[in-house]
């Protein structure tokens, strides 16, 4: 869980294939307005200020082993390195009966907001990742490793580093 702020977005590059949008969810708790969510030349870009409650999902076929953030108000890049196995099960996480519980997606980003009571948990916002799905035998076990990286200084230098490791230009990210 991470401080959101009114300048938060979460950057999620993923590999272009098509009907690619089809492999995104974007309605675990409804579906997320095109002021919060923009989807644009294989990035996902989701508004993340704790004031909408949202979740996305990207499936293994497009994940690509990395995501961000970028709080434009601290200057903070954080960065998110998952394992991601395309052909592995995934356990679907959306709240209800599943059709499909092994369909499910490798990396999640969340931004809360008020619930329908209008209670809320934090405010935060998440970008987190899942591990393939296993049926373990007894005594069995299985490791899983994600990274999480967090930079703050310089906008310029955290610039470069986003354009190198995410190729998106964070002043174009800013601006929506």
């Amino acid at each position: 869980m991470m401080t959101p702020t009114e300048e938060t977005k979460v950057i999620i590059p993923f590999s272009p294939v098509p009907n690619s949008r089809s492999f995104i969810t974007d309605d675990y708790f409804g579906k997320i307005s095109a002021d919060r969510l923009l989807v644009k030349d294989s990035v996902l870009y989701l508004r993340c200020d704790g004031k909408s409650r949202g979740k996305i999902g990207i499936s293994p076929l497009i994940a690509k082993p990395i995501a961000a953030s970028f709080d434009f108000k601290r200057n903070v890049l954080t960065i998110l390195i998952p394992e991601v196995t395309k052909d592995a099960l995934y356990v679907n996480s959306k709240w209800e009966l599943q059709k499909q519980p092994y369909r499910g997606d490798v990396i999640n980003a969340y931004n809360d907001g008020p619930l329908k009571d209008g209670s809320q948990l934090g405010p935060f916002y998440e970008i987190e990742s899942s591990s393939a799905a296993k049926e373990l035998k007894k005594g069995e076990a299985m490791n899983y490793q994600q990274a999480v990286i967090h930079f703050q200084g310089d906008y310029e230098v955290l610039r470069t580093l986003a354009q190198n490791i995410l190729h998106v230009d964070l002043n174009e990210v800013k601006r929506w």
